[in-house]
């Protein structure tokens, strides 16, 4: 269910945005504000378990055009068009998915949201222009409140236009009791996306 938004704004998903924008690691970042498009509601999907990984390793998503690192130590399922990443201690969840470009992302945020079982998602204002990654792609960011497994959270979710048939969305939440490592796990995953897949 979407309620309406809230002026005030967590320091973890403040802390996110401002990795998001800085992630070319010191180059500029263009933002501008306008409405949020109103997502729709889409079919719900299920992605299987696979192990959990040691280390970070680099995955090739041929569909977007895209590649970026994999979050060291967090457990990953997959699916048709989504990666999804659950922390160690459960606290933040990470999703990599793929949708049509030209298409409005709403309907993918809240398929992705509900693979990622967060709940209650309270959007916080518009969308803001980003550029994001080692090629600074540009993409569209935004952020609110949810649960995770009843837990306080926070989201951020960015859009990226990769210039391929298949755009991409990366969501990411943590619990808001979570460790700042968490955060930072899924800032260096945003940070080491570029084209080439």
């Amino acid at each position: 269910m979407l309620c309406r938004p809230h002026d005030s704004r967590s320091s973890a998903v403040r802390a996110l945005l401002a990795a998001m924008a800085l992630t070319a690691l010191g180059a500029g970042c263009s933002r501008k504000s306008d409405a949020a498009p109103a997502p729709v509601p889409a079919e719900s999907g299920t992605a299987a378990a696979a192990p959990a990984e040691s280390a970070s390793q680099t995955i090739t998503h041929k569909a977007s055009g895209t590649k970026f690192q994999s979050p060291p130590g967090w457990a990953q399922r997959k699916d048709e068009d989504t990666i999804l990443w659950v922390s160690p201690d459960k606290t933040a969840v990470l999703a990599f998915e793929s949708y049509a470009t030209g298409t409005d992302p709403g309907a993918t945020v809240l398929q992705a949201a509900r693979k990622m079982n967060l709940d209650g998602l309270d959007w916080k204002g518009g969308q803001r222009e980003i550029k994001i990654g080692k090629d600074q792609i540009p993409g569209r960011t935004a952020e609110g409140d949810c649960t995770i497994k009843g837990q306080p959270a926070t989201y951020s979710y960015a859009t990226l236009s990769t210039g391929s048939p298949r755009s991409v969305l990366v969501l990411y939440a943590v619990q808001k009791s979570a460790p700042q490592q968490r955060k930072q796990e899924a800032i260096e995953v945003l940070r080491s996306i570029q084209r080439g897949g």
